[in-house]
């Protein structure tokens, strides 16, 4: 955990709160729900959340998911992917950085298998899905062999790219 960062959740109470039908409907154009302090699919309240919001987000506008896919059972991934497959517009992006034996390097304590069970039920539930891969020197070589993989697996898109980000 981050120095300074408070470990907590979005709870559906609080997210209904801060954005009101209302406010869904008639103000926003973009959705992202995106882990840049943690996981969305953290919070055990994520479902309900996604329901909430793409009862209220008419289908025109963006809802972007995205997740490392470390963490929940088979069934949430199937039913976000239900849930979230009503649109053109939205879709789930996995950071996925690398393959079985790289991923964990920069996503850590995520396991491979959790991550090719997240993605693969949420796919089966006939959702959109992206591959985000950050290219570190250790994972570099797997990028054509992932990039096959995503494609073969049912990702939608595989997206590549490098990072500024320095690790010995």
């Amino acid at each position: 955990v981050r120095p300074g960062l408070e470990p907590t959740q979005v709870t559906v109470k609080q997210f209904k709160e801060w954005f009101p039908p209302e406010f869904l409907k008639y103000q926003t154009q973009r959705v992202m729900l995106c882990g840049n302090q943690g996981d969305p699919f953290a919070t055990k309240d994520i479902v309900p959340i996604l329901e909430y919001i793409t009862t209220h987000l008419p289908k025109d506008r963006s809802l972007m998911t995205h997740s490392n896919g470390g963490l929940r059972r088979p069934e949430v991934w199937a039913e976000a992917g239900k849930l979230i497959q009503g649109s053109d517009m939205w879709f789930m992006w996995f950071s996925i950085d690398g393959l079985e034996d790289t991923n964990h390097m920069y996503r850590q304590n995520v396991r491979w298998d959790i991550v090719d069970r997240s993605f693969t039920s949420f796919i089966d539930a006939g959702c959109r899905a992206r591959w985000d891969y950050i290219i570190f020197d250790y994972n570099e070589h797997q990028v054509e062999d992932a990039e096959g993989m995503a494609l073969a697996w049912g990702f939608e898109k595989f997206r590549a790219k490098k990072t500024g980000r320095i690790f010995s």
